[in-house]
Formats: C-alpha cells, sequence, structure tokens
C-alpha cells in the first residue's frame, strides 16, 4: 500500500486540491503536445477525460496543408479521400431528389 501512503503524503503536504489541480496541468499538457506535435485540437469539453467523438459523422475541416491528422476510429467506419467523398456527396444529393 505505498502508493496510498503516497497519496496521502501528497495530499497533506500540497492540499485537498492538490491532485485535481495537476490533473488538470497534465491534461493541458497533453493537449499542447498534441497541437503542437500532430496538429491535434480538441475543440470542446466533453466533461471526462476522453477525446470527443463523432459519433453521428463529421466534418474534418480544412487546415491547409496536405499533412495528415490521426484519427480514432470505430468498427465499420469508413473512411474516402477527397475525391471519393465528394463523389458519395454528390450521389447522396441526386439519390434526394428521387421520389423513393
Amino acid at each position: 500500500m505505498a502508493a496510498e501512503k503516497a497519496h496521502e503524503e501528497f495530499i497533506q503536504k500540497n492540499g485537498e486540491n492538490a491532485v485535481d489541480e495537476a490533473w488538470e496541468e497534465a491534461k493541458k499538457q497533453w493537449q499542447e503536445y498534441l497541437e503542437k506535435t500532430f496538429g491535434i485540437q480538441i475543440v470542446k469539453d466533453t466533461g471526462t477525460d476522453q477525446i470527443p467523438g463523432a459519433a453521428a459523422g463529421a466534418y474534418t475541416g480544412d487546415w491547409g496543408d496536405s499533412s495528415g491528422r490521426i484519427a480514432v476510429l470505430h468498427r465499420k467506419e469508413l473512411v474516402m479521400d477527397a475525391d471519393d467523398t465528394e463523389k458519395f456527396l454528390n450521389a447522396a444529393k441526386i439519390l434526394r431528389t428521387l421520389d423513393l
């Protein structure tokens, strides 16, 4: 139980909110690292420690260069390049005009 003792000593030395403050600082540094190194930005605070998702779909945006970005994918998700995406969206527009 050395970890519990170390935790108690940390709280006694630094105060009750020290762990939360240290965690928030670590998240801030991690987000700065992701942005600087990979161009990843956490764009919203979900109230959790998870990276925000886009379960219903999302647009990646245009960041002005052709370098890639890191993505988190789940089972059965489809990723298309810009050309195929444009073709797919055009096909969807055509289908919307049909009375099916």
